[in-house]
């Protein structure tokens, strides 16, 4: 199926998951000028089981508060606007493709999907581009083509895994390799389908190149360095060749927190598991980074940091 066909075929079909209404509103709110935690809670108190999210993710082990919040409103207070609207973005979107995955390794997905998202928001940070926040949910949502090519282009994907297979590449490398449909702009249709911000449906569609066509060039290039990071600790690649995959404007500003990552990474890891806990409701490590625990007993005995 060549790609013309495939995106006709894309557009025809009627059963791709869907936001529930409660976070489509919530995310247009959020792109208002004006909003109040009242009008906030008034419509999130509509679904009592976002309502339980968003109060467990505040008493969690993530934030790690001292007091337990009890109130919707406190909650939004403590977590800020654009991280409610990553809450109940995030628990829409992993619950819409719930049970749908067949033999698709959706734990696995969600682990570099979730570090991506993390390492997204720690680059922003560290560098002082982009919006933390939007690029933390960039980088949650930018591999959601992948699920979507897996459920209805099943021959394309199988494909795929067979030339990364056969080759040893990656699986952006045997999608031009095949020469199909990829998933970064499946991912952007669905974006769309969504009515996400245009900022992140560009950062969604082109998270493999960092293209001009894109309307935030910052968001942009940090999920793109953060997806290629992620993908190597998780991996546990240690020789930094991975460096060599980075778009050279990426490579350029991200220079100052790539090559401190060994400062950063071991916290961030700790951050990854608690998420991964969160939004998966399981452990879920990166067995080959040390804690900053583990990290300061290492130097205590010698041991060299990643």
């Amino acid at each position: 199926m060549d790609k013309s066909a495939a995106y006709k075929k894309l557009e025809r079909i009627r059963d791709l998951p869907t936001l529930p209404e409660i976070a489509m509103k919530v995310n247009r709110m959020l792109q208002e000028e004006e909003i109040t935690i009242e009008r906030l809670c008034e419509t999130i108190e509509k679904d009592q089981a976002i309502v339980s999210r968003l109060l467990k993710l505040v008493n969690s082990a993530f934030f790690g508060l001292r007091s337990r919040v009890n109130t919707l409103s406190e909650a939004i207070a403590m977590l800020g606007f654009n991280s409610v609207r990553n809450v109940v973005v995030s628990v829409s979107v992993i619950e819409a493709f719930a049970g749908k995955t067949g033999d698709f390794d959706v734990k696995g997905y969600w682990k570099h999907s979730i570090a991506t998202a993390l390492t997204a928001k720690k680059l922003s940070e560290l560098i002082h581009i982009g919006n933390p926040e939007t690029c933390f949910l960039s980088g949650l949502l930018h591999d959601i083509g992948k699920i979507v090519l897996y459920q209805h282009f099943k021959e394309q994907f199988q494909d795929i895994m067979g030339l990364m297979s056969q080759q040893n590449i990656s699986f952006m490398a045997a999608e031009k390799e095949a020469d199909v449909l990829n998933h970064a702009r499946i991912g952007g249709y669905l974006a769309e389908r969504w009515q996400l911000p245009r900022a992140l449906i560009d950062t969604i569609k082109f998270h493999h190149q960092c293209s001009n066509a894109s309307s935030d060039q910052d968001m942009l290039m940090v999920v793109h360095t953060a997806d290629i990071l992620s993908n190597a600790f998780l991996a546990e690649i240690k020789d930094r060749k991975y460096i060599s995959e980075l778009d050279q404007s990426a490579a350029v500003k991200m220079k100052t927190a790539i090559r401190s990552m060994q400062d950063w990474l071991p916290g961030l890891a700790e951050e990854i598991t608690s998420a991964c806990r969160f939004f998966m409701g399981e452990e879920s490590s990166i067995s080959g980074v040390q804690s900053s625990k583990q990290k300061d007993e290492g130097k205590e005995t010698g041991e060299e940091d990643l």
